[in-house]
């Protein structure tokens, strides 16, 4: 594919044609898969998980699985616009507010997590077959995990659906890649 907006607004197309019925069996589908990656981490306690917008594949089936499981979770804060991420604890009775963009976090502050994660469920416009991820633009996840060394913890698993998987994306330097992927039709391990 071309241009990074380019592919970017084919990508997301391509997402936001998926609604209804399809989007919740294509959700609950990814879901299973991501549960069989987590399965390989039995020990893995602290994950880091996103709320989905109304075009991205719908993560909630996978939440509710890893509350069930008695998992601590824990939701992405946008702060700042050039800073990294800060997570917030996140649990059934969570009260949530808009962030900068719009997005649903925690409002606690207070509950802000300063440990270390086991896995992240990163949110994702496009992954290539090497983990190579094309995300919204912003650079959130990236500085981030800046740090983040390849097949170590924390474990950075995307969740998409399987036409957000295309064959290459141009990587750059100061990309993080992905370790494993889980769409509705696959789980994909890059390390």
């Amino acid at each position: 594919m071309g241009n990074l907006n380019a592919v970017r607004n084919e990508l997301r197309r391509r997402r936001q044609a998926i609604a209804g019925m399809l989007r919740q069996q294509k959700s609950a589908a990814a879901a299973q898969y991501a549960q069989q990656f987590l399965a390989q981490l039995s020990q893995a306690q602290h994950i880091g998980v996103f709320l989905s917008l109304p075009e991205e594949i719908d993560t909630s089936v996978l939440v509710d699985t890893l509350w069930r499981q008695k998992k601590s979770l824990y939701l992405p804060v946008v702060k700042e616009k050039q800073a990294a991420l800060a997570w917030r604890e996140y649990r059934r009775d969570t009260v949530l507010i808009k962030d900068i963009f719009g997005i649903a976090t925690p409002s606690d502050a207070s509950a802000e997590w300063q440990g270390d994660f086991d896995v992240v469920l990163v949110p994702l416009v496009g992954v290539d077959v090497k983990g190579n991820r094309l995300g919204m633009g912003g650079g959130f996840y990236d500085r981030t995990f800046a740090d983040k060394i390849r097949g170590h913890r924390p474990w950075l698993i995307g969740f998409a659906y399987e036409c957000q998987l295309i064959d290459h994306i141009q990587r750059r330097d100061w990309d993080v890649p992905l370790d494993a992927l889980a769409t509705d039709a696959q789980l994909l391990h890059f390390i």
